[in-house]
């Protein structure tokens, strides 16, 4: 991430092609460090993280 940015990371999916029976996200941060949100109309996942945290591991898997 570059110095002085703020705010959370941004990731289009379009989930009606990729992901229609839903997704599962994982986090490698540890447990209430980090949150998301889905904003179905604009089909964007945004994820709030721990700056503090340098690395994050994102994992976005279909649902069953």
């Amino acid at each position: 991430m570059k110095p002085g940015l703020t705010g959370p990371t941004e990731i289009y999916m379009p989930a009606a092609r990729f992901f229609p029976s839903g997704f599962e996200l994982s986090v490698s941060d540890p447990a209430g460090t980090w949150s998301s949100k889905w904003d179905t109309d604009r089909e964007v996942l945004s994820i709030s993280t721990n700056p503090a945290i340098t690395l994050h591991m994102v994992t976005i898997i279909p649902s069953d």
